[in-house]
């Protein structure tokens, strides 16, 4: 059976039986189906509406998080400054040190106030304690709670995360605010500590200045409700810190405090939701709230704070407001004179159907031959109708995707043969000619790359090691890197000295790079294995490090010299360095490793690569080169190496 019949035979079922026993259906049956619609659009309505209500309470949670965040970089900033004031204290002389830093601390307190007070309208005050019995607050409050005892017991547990002190069931008596406080520790250089600096702030006031709109800010009650352990009820239940009524004027959030009055027939629903606040879930369901069913959304904020969690809470009767008119006139559409009007539509249908089908399916059928032709690796196969609709936009991106497809497939074979003759271009090291340990590893981010490594062998036995960035990555760079190793070879061959070289080099390179806007940073060095004499010259690269073995010191292996390919009359100088000694390493890498961002965004640094030289000065140069390879991939993560990564180590026997 074609594809024609079988269109027809489906429009005919799908259309006409359903017609037919529509009209067998009387009059009373279609006012219950309309009744049994009516029900599904006040579950789908319910179920949108549940969906704004969490969205509007992730926003609360999102907010929060993002302001809390704030509040503890501030913290973060006034230790910081407290720890340098120490420190510079243990460099000084001071009759009565205690003193002295107590002075220093009492000056900065209001200055951290007067940092924030500027964009904090919910800042109480800063605070400072030590373990000695020194306290400061400012401004100075009549009724400020006692908490340096309960920052010293939570210390012991974890003692350079920020600690939180939140409103919770013994403390919200008699108070109209709802305070919470944020401390960090501060340490002497030795690790003891000093004493706490804190910032004491109003979370209702915080909340109001950050509360999204929704379109059921005006019917609906927000409350921010206490999670922890202090934060509870006898029953378990969690304890309301504050509340937003609807229709309250600018978002205003009142400290009222007061326990859930759970239904027994929903106290399981209930119980589930806190359950699911408590463990950081976030959800909806319909339960009884004083007294009218509602729809609660809640969610839980993520920062270290924790154990604050924000509920909405909507009555059901505001959202079915909405569509409780169109009950009658979703009936009405139900009555026979729709069906008789969507049967006249179906018949209409079904005869363009059956007059149109074969012209409309046949220019499908030329779609599925040229696919045919295609796929057994024909590319001239096209589709040459002229439509005036759809079809013809198939048809021209079909014939669009066959030339773009062969192309690509000839620059896929293309760039597969420059990766087969650039890896081709890895230096070989042949130990019959030096003893010297050399070790090479490069990593593309593409199929090619800029990066350059070699390793010459010159007059008397010297080793020469070249490594080079051109400026981006892929094919373009990957050209540009073998005319420098063309240039370099070529000249090393015929110039005892390096300066020299690389002189002739930039000249040469200049003339063909001079408006092509690129450039390329060189590092070569040049090793007597006799002497174990160094010789180098840096044109524009990072400088590269010289491991000592005698003392375990880093020395940097700088020097003058701009990148190549930028002014052709530059002529470049040479660096020396005395003899080495045994188990002496030298390390040359591009800026792929160092420039290497994390999830995070962090870089990998220049640190963490003479960290590594450290750790494994001990071992072979190979397996320097790869334990900085390893050390990179590891930091990226699952990220896209961005560019070219090259490492090339040298050790003296």
């Amino acid at each position: 059976m074609g594809l024609r019949s079988k269109f027809l035979i489906i429009l005919i079922i799908f259309s006409v039986v359903p017609l037919l026993i529509f009209f067998l259906i009387n009059q009373k049956l279609l006012d219950k189906l309309g009744d049994q619609t009516y029900k599904i659009f006040e579950v789908v309505l319910l179920q949108t509406t549940a969906k704004e209500l969490q969205e509007s309470a992730d926003n609360y949670a999102r907010n929060l998080n993002r302001e809390l965040s704030h509040i503890v970089e501030h913290v973060q900033s006034n230790r910081d400054d407290i720890e340098k004031l120490l420190l510079q204290s243990e460099t000084t002389s001071f009759s009565n040190r205690t003193s002295w830093i107590q002075e220093q601390i009492a000056q900065l307190i209001p200055i951290y106030y007067q940092r924030l007070i500027v964009s904090r309208i919910d800042l109480v005050s800063v605070k400072f304690f030590s373990a000695d019995g020194f306290n400061l607050s400012y401004p100075e409050m009549k009724n400020s709670r006692q908490i340096n005892n309960l920052f010293q017991d939570v210390a012991s547990s974890t003692p350079d995360r920020p600690l939180w002190v939140l409103p919770d069931v013994y403390r919200l008596d008699g108070l109209q605010k709802q305070y919470v406080t944020v401390g960090l520790p501060v340490h002497f250089s030795d690790g003891s500590i000093l004493g706490y600096i804190a910032i004491e702030f109003d979370i209702l006031k915080l909340i109001e200045a950050i509360s999204p709109s929704s379109q059921w800010s005006s019917f609906m009650q927000s409350l921010l409700i206490g999670m922890k352990a202090s934060q509870k009820t006898e029953d378990d239940l969690p304890l309301v810190i504050g509340r937003r009524n609807p229709l309250s004027k600018k978002s205003e959030w009142k400290s009222e405090t007061f326990l859930f009055n759970i239904d027994p027939k929903f106290e399981d629903e209930t119980t589930a939701l806190f359950q699911g606040m408590q463990y950081g879930k976030k959800g909806y369901v319909s339960v009884p709230f004083e007294g009218e069913v509602s729809v609660w959304a809640y969610s839980k904020t993520e920062t270290e704070l924790g154990g604050l969690g924000i509920l909405n809470i909507l009555p059901e009767r505001e959202a079915l407001y909405r569509i409780a008119s169109h009950r009658e006139r979703l009936s009405r559409w139900l009555s026979l004179d729709s069906l008789l009007i969507v049967s006249v539509v179906v018949v209409i249908m079904m005869i363009i159907a059956a007059y149109r089908s074969r012209p409309m399916l046949a220019p499908f059928f030329s779609l599925v031959s040229a696919f045919g032709r295609l796929s057994a690796g024909d590319f001239s196969a096209k589709l040459n109708f002229k439509i005036r609709d759809e079809r013809q936009m198939v048809a021209d991106a079909f014939n669009n995707m066959t030339i773009q497809l062969e192309d690509g497939i000839r620059m896929r074979q293309g760039l597969e043969v420059a990766k087969e003759v650039q890896h081709n271009f890895f230096p070989e090291i042949d130990p019959n000619i030096s003893d010297l340990d050399i070790g090479i590893k490069i990593s593309y981010c593409e199929e090619t790359g800029g990066d350059y490594v070699d390793v010459l062998y010159g007059k008397g036995g010297r080793v020469c090691i070249v490594v080079g960035d051109v400026t981006g990555h892929g094919v373009g760079a990957a050209l540009l890197m073998a005319t420098v190793r063309a240039l370099i070879r070529g000249n090393y061959e015929v110039k005892d000295d390096l300066s020299q070289v690389i002189t002739s080099v930039n000249f040469k390179l200049t003339a063909d790079m001079r408006d092509s806007g690129r450039f390329v940073t060189l590092f070569i060095i040049e090793i007597d294995p006799i002497s174990l004499q160094l010789r180098w010259v840096r044109a524009g690269h990072d400088p590269a490090w010289l491991f000592r073995s005698a003392d375990s010191s880093i020395i940097s292996l700088s020097g003058q010299g701009i990148a190549l390919g930028i002014d052709n009359d530059l002529v470049y100088s040479e660096s020396y360095r005395g003899q080495l000694e045994s188990g002496d390493v030298i390390l040359i890498g591009t800026d792929g490793i160092w420039e290497t961002s994390g999830p995070d965004g962090t870089e990998f640094g220049k640190h963490n690569l003479e960290r590594i030289l450290l750790e494994n000065s001990k071992r072979n140069a190979s397996d320097i080169c790869n334990a900085v390879i390893e050390a990179v991939n590891h930091f990226r993560g699952t990220q896209h190496q961005e560019d070219d990564v090259s490492i090339a180590a040298i050790k003296i026997p």
